[in-house]
């Protein structure tokens, strides 16, 4: 009969290297649903001119090596545009159109 007393218990044991990869793989899983969920869409110069019309621009970016210029809405009013209804709170700092 083996001896009981010999008997090793593995316990699982949470050293620092664990809390170092969650942490890692929760930033780097923040950073993935930002990608994901970005939603920049495209828009034409009358809906530009429609949008500032209305006042519901907040910032404009001009990029003058694309030429583009990235367009942040007003957070009051992104209720009135459909494809913005749901605020995401990991892509806050994305661009609403380009």
């Amino acid at each position: 009969m083996p001896d009981k007393k010999n008997k090793v218990n593995k316990k699982f044991t949470l050293n620092s290297y664990w809390i170092y990869g969650i942490i890692i793989f929760v930033i780097l899983a923040m950073n993935v649903m930002t990608l994901i969920n970005a939603k920049t869409n495209n828009l034409s110069i009358t809906e530009f001119e429609k949008i500032a019309q209305k006042g519901h621009i907040d910032k404009l970016v001009i990029w003058n090596n694309t030429k583009e210029v990235d367009i942040f809405l007003k957070k009051e009013v992104l209720s009135e545009y459909p494809e913005f209804d749901k605020e995401n709170r990991f892509n806050s700092s994305q661009p609403h159109y380009r």
